[in-house]
């Protein structure tokens, strides 16, 4: 059966919305929406599904003292009902002193206490509040503790306040 540009339209909208896509294609073995119509989902954590919000995350500390562990810059939970992702990050030392790569000053980015998978060992500031760095997606959850943390490590003539921000979006949690 052929479909024309108005039935692929009208099955768009009533099963997606704008919440993915079509193709005519009923030969890949996709699930079909009917009328020879393959339905694709589109992946929450590439593209902001229909429900979206948007989050913009950031605080300041003053620099804790050498060897007092790790200590919470910023944190949040995510809203019930909510996942989400993040998509921009920035942590950075606001004073004089500070050597980048060093191993001074970690950054970590936590989800209920445990160190996100390539976020654990920040030597270097990324980004900035105003403008975050583009990460590749980090997948947050309903109900998930996120927080941005600092250790002083070495240099005692560090001194002055690290600030952090994560942005992103929220979705109506698929679950």
């Amino acid at each position: 059966m052929d479909v024309n540009l108005v039935t692929l339209a009208s099955i768009h909208q009533a099963k997606l919305g704008n919440g993915g896509f079509f193709t005519a294609n009923p030969d890949s073995g996709a699930p079909s929406a009917g009328d020879g119509v393959t339905e694709f989902a589109k992946r929450p954590w590439i593209d902001p599904p229909l429900g979206s919000f948007p989050f913009d995350e950031q605080d300041g500390i003053n620099l804790p003292a050498i060897g007092n562990g790790f200590t919470v810059v910023l944190g949040f939970m995510v809203p019930n009902g909510s996942d989400g992702v993040i998509n921009y990050i920035s942590n950075n030392f606001l004073g004089g002193g500070f050597n980048q790569f060093s191993g001074d000053i970690i950054w970590q980015i936590l989800a209920d206490g445990r160190a996100i998978r390539n976020f654990s060992n920040i030597k270097a500031e990324k980004g900035t509040v105003g403008q975050g760095r583009e990460i590749s997606p980090i997948r947050i959850y309903s109900n998930q503790l996120i927080q941005y943390v600092v250790s002083h490590r070495a240099n005692v003539g560090l001194n002055g306040q690290v600030v952090c921000s994560l942005n992103g979006y929220y979705y109506p949690s698929q679950n």
